[in-house]
């Protein structure tokens, strides 16, 4: 049960459907939550569903293959089934479910401009939300550059992203790239790949326009204490 919009309705359709003290809520903590996610989840959405949120942490790799593996095998032998009850839900749906049908708060971080309010930030989040945390919150970014530092002093290339991109190709040389015989290309080198998709950098993009040649001056300005796309501050 991460404190998004979907889980939260997702965990108020099995409240609904089975009664709360036949359902078990799992919060899976990356370490890499913004704190008003901890207080949103803690604070105000156990005490007001009088619910207990047990909290896990993967330990990666070998567990979590186990836990699988203890999924596939033991689940069904007792009768537990995986649901998706709101796959085809619109995010409308979703929220208007949570405020209005069960009048309870959205994560407050969904009224600051975030499309997703999990991982802080999100390696598949949006320029938007990028812009916002590191308008809002800079110690977030702090924290991943020294998290891409501290990974790239024990990375035999010394160099390592919290961002994934594919290296780019091209028909002719350029800067930074390498000639690969397999496929005929010149190719980026993982050097080039991380100057251009580490934390700073994904930062200077954020504040670009469409395209992301040239910043948004809407950008340059203080955020206003409430924007959403969802429509929340209306």
């Amino acid at each position: 049960m991460p404190p998004s919009s979907l889980n939260t309705a997702t965990a108020l359709r099995a409240i609904e459907e089975k009664g709360k003290e036949n359902c078990r809520f799992l919060f899976a903590d990356t370490g890499n939550e913004h704190e008003l996610t901890y207080q949103y989840l803690y604070d105000y959405l156990q005490p007001r569903l009088n619910i207990r949120i047990e909290t896990v942490k993967a330990d990666f790799t070998q567990r979590i293959a186990d836990k699988r593996t203890f999924i596939q095998t033991h689940w069904a032998a007792e009768g537990w089934v995986i649901r998706h009850p709101i796959v085809n839900w619109s995010a409308a749906e979703v929220i208007n479910y949570i405020t209005k049908t069960h009048q309870l708060q959205l994560n407050p971080l969904y009224r600051q401009g975030m499309h997703r309010v999990g991982c802080m930030p999100c390696i598949n989040c949006r320029k938007d939300d990028m812009h916002q945390m590191a308008t809002r919150y800079p110690e977030h970014i702090d924290k991943i550059r020294q998290w891409e530092h501290l990974v790239c002093l024990v990375n035999k290339r010394r160099v390592s992203s919290f961002f994934s991109d594919k290296a780019k190709r091209s028909t002719t040389p350029q800067p930074g790239y390498h000639y690969d015989k397999d496929s005929g290309h010149y190719v980026e080198s993982a050097e080039a790949v991380y100057e251009r998709i580490k934390i700073d950098e994904r930062v200077k993009w954020a504040a670009t326009g469409r395209g992301g040649h040239t910043y948004d001056l809407f950008k340059q300005h203080p955020p206003p204490a409430c924007v959403s796309v969802y429509g929340l501050c209306e």
